[in-house]
Formats: structure tokens, C-alpha cells, sequence
């Protein structure tokens, strides 16, 4: 994008002096100009020009021409292009603003094509540059997200027009512990890819992942999130001989992380002792927990907690 500077001198008779806001426009050696106080004027020029670095071909896409002053009377904006984009010829940017937005058109390409804008006004000259692209992903889907770790879900890409041929789509993931192929196909005639597994390892607290699609110079990003598993089921056995040792399952709803997983288990009673905590291996799902207990008078009732969910064992006489 380029600006144009302001050109300042004296106001020729027979203007007059004016208030310290713009007031009038008119024409000093081709420039259009825009009048200020103490009997100065400014020359209008063009400040720059927005325009999308990348238009799918075919597409119309916004545009918009900043001028450096704010203008009082209409003022023409003359336009060229270079490459595959149709624009008017010129512009008008009305009394009292700097700017004016239109629509440009890109051209159909079979590759990745250069093309620009440039804006004219006042002798001064903005360019902006752009690529049109024959093919873009328009959007990243899945089927699940979130996902436990440890989970998979679906993928599908959506094209920003049908695919001419059988497309490749590059696919890409910022994270280590969430997975994807290295390519998706669109097939011919058609605007979404076939689909794609996203797969996860367990973590140790919740995660995301940018997943991208990327065809030639774009890429569009989605983020996938992965939730850190947590227990599911921990179970005693009904009734236990007092004197004996007994084990409980503990499952996780996924994976387990890199680090591992401790799970605390107490026990309401020192009839039962718990032998430690229950360590799960990283990439595990489940682990064990172990029980002492000692003998009883009477049969007794013992309540015991893992992570919250708790199970009840009788120790017997």
C-alpha cells in the first residue's frame, strides 16, 4: 500500500481566508486541493487503498480508496489494474469524506496469479497488491470437538468453489498430541473433502490444536480442543474377609498424560487401609488400586473414594 504526502503552500488571491476546518476543494496545478485556515491549502492525494492479499477467482470482494484530506466537493479517483482484475475506471468520493468502497472482480485462473490496483488523484498514486488463487479451503469442520483424550473425531474441508480436478489439500496440526493425515482429497465436481481422522494422545490438562488446510500460498485454520480425561468408574467389591488384600479397578475416561496419572484413593475406616495412591501410565486408560484390611468384630461398612466417585466394601467377621 502506498500514501502520498500532503503538499502545502500559500492560497493565490482570490481566495480568501477560511475557518480552521475544510471548507471548499478546487484545482491548483492539476491537484485537487482542500482548503484551511490562515489561507493555506493542502493538495489531496490518495493515502492508500485496502484490499484482500488473496481473492478466490471469480470472486467479488471489497475494496476501499483512502484519501489523504477530507473533501468538500465530489472529487474523481481515476483506477488501473494489472492481471486477472476488473475494476471501474474510476470513482467518486463524495463532499466531506475521505474515502470511497467499491467491488473488484477477480478473473478466472487456473494458478496462483498477481495482480493490483492502483488509485489516482491529485498526481498522487496508491498500489495495492493481491493474489487470485484458483482454489482456497474455506472452512476446517469436525465432527466432535470438543474430544477426551485419548479420542478421535471426523474431519472435512470446504472448498471456496467445486474442485476442476481431483485437489490435494495439505493438511497440518500445531500440536504434537493431536494428529492428522498428511492430505485430504476434494474430488472432481465436488466442494467438500472426503473425510479425516483427527487423532489424540492423552494430556495432562486441557489442550488445543490449530488444524490446517492449506492449497498453494492459503491456509485456513480451525481449533480443535482436547479435554484432559478424567475417573469414570472405581468399584469395591461388595463384601471382603477381613484380614485379606483386595484390588479395584480405577478407569479413565481416555488417556492419561505424558506425566502420567495420580489418583488419591481414602478410605472412612482404618479396617481398610489403601496401600498408596493409584499411578496410571502415561497413554493409559486405567490403573489399580490396592487394599489392606484388618480383621473385625462385626461385619463393618467401609466407604471408599476415588476422585470424587465412591464405592462401599464390607469387611466381614
Amino acid at each position: 500500500m502506498l500514501s502520498s504526502g500532503n503538499r502545502r503552500g500559500m492560497l493565490p488571491a482570490p481566495w480568501a481566508p477560511v475557518s480552521a476546518i475544510v471548507l471548499a476543494a478546487g484545482m491548483v496545478g492539476g491537484s485537487v486541493l482542500a482548503f484551511q485556515g490562515s489561507g493555506n491549502y493542502t493538495a489531496v492525494g490518495v493515502r492508500g487503498i485496502t484490499m484482500a492479499s488473496v481473492i478466490v477467482k471469480g470472486k467479488n470482494v471489497h475494496v476501499n480508496v483512502q484519501l489523504t484530506e477530507r473533501v468538500a466537493s465530489a472529487t474523481s479517483v481515476n483506477l488501473s489494474t494489472s492481471g486477472p482484475l476488473t475494476a471501474p475506471a474510476s470513482v467518486t468520493v463524495a463532499a466531506g469524506s475521505t474515502n470511497y468502497g467499491f467491488n473488484v472482480l477477480a478473473g478466472n485462473v487456473a494458478s496462483d496469479t498477481p495482480a493490483s490496483l492502483t488509485a489516482t488523484a491529485g498526481g498522487d498514486s496508491a498500489t495495492a497488491n493481491t493474489t487470485i488463487v484458483a482454489q482456497k479451503v474455506r472452512a476446517v469442520n469436525f465432527g466432535t470437538n470438543p474430544v477426551t483424550a485419548g479420542g478421535s473425531s471426523k474431519g472435512t474441508l470446504n472448498l471456496s468453489t467445486r474442485a476442476g480436478s481431483p485437489t490435494v489439500v495439505t493438511l497440518s496440526s500445531s500440536n504434537p498430541r493431536v494428529h492428522v493425515p498428511a492430505a485430504a482429497t476434494v474430488n472432481t465436481g465436488q466442494s467438500r473433502s472426503q473425510y479425516f481422522m483427527v487423532t489424540t494422545d492423552g494430556v495432562d490438562s486441557d489442550e488445543t490444536s490449530t488444524i490446517g488446510g492449506t492449497i498453494g500460498i492459503t491456509t485456513t485454520t480451525s481449533t480443535f480442543y482436547v479435554r484432559r480425561a478424567s475417573v469414570k468408574a472405581f468399584q469395591p467389591a461388595r463384601n471382603v474377609l477381613g484380614g485379606r488384600s483386595f484390588r479395584v479397578g480405577v478407569k479413565l475416561t481416555g488417556k492419561a498424560g505424558p506425566s502420567g496419572r495420580t489418583v488419591a484413593v481414602v478410605s472412612s475406616n482404618t479396617s481398610v487401609i489403601p496401600n498408596g495412591n493409584v499411578v496410571i501410565a502415561p497413554g493409559a486408560s486405567s490403573g489399580v488400586a490396592r487394599f489392606t484390611t484388618s480383621t473385625v468384630g462385626s461385619q463393618t461398612a467401609v466407604n471408599l473414594t476415588a476422585a470424587g466417585i465412591q464405592g462401599t466394601v464390607n469387611v466381614l467377621h
